[in-house]
């Protein structure tokens, strides 16, 4: 199960899902959050946004929110 498999994670790890996934409910995505074992983690969701739109529909300020986790790695 992908919620108790996320316990292992102990690298960085950013999760992006759309609020309107109709394959993966967002709470779900939430809850694998929740169980990844990382101090550096996020989790950024999506607003109107699909399983195959983040990007679009995201925009600047979710390239903003990846660009900001990738450079706080360094």
């Amino acid at each position: 199960m992908p919620s108790e498999s996320a316990k292992s994670i102990h690298q960085p790890i950013l999760l992006a899902h759309g609020t309107l996934d109709k394959r993966i409910k967002i709470e779900y995505g939430e809850e694998i959050f929740r169980n990844i074992n990382s101090s550096e983690k996020q989790f950024i969701p999506i607003s109107g946004a699909s399983q195959v739109n983040l990007w679009e529909i995201g925009g600047v300020n979710y390239t903003d929110q990846v660009n900001n986790f990738l450079d706080s790695l360094e």
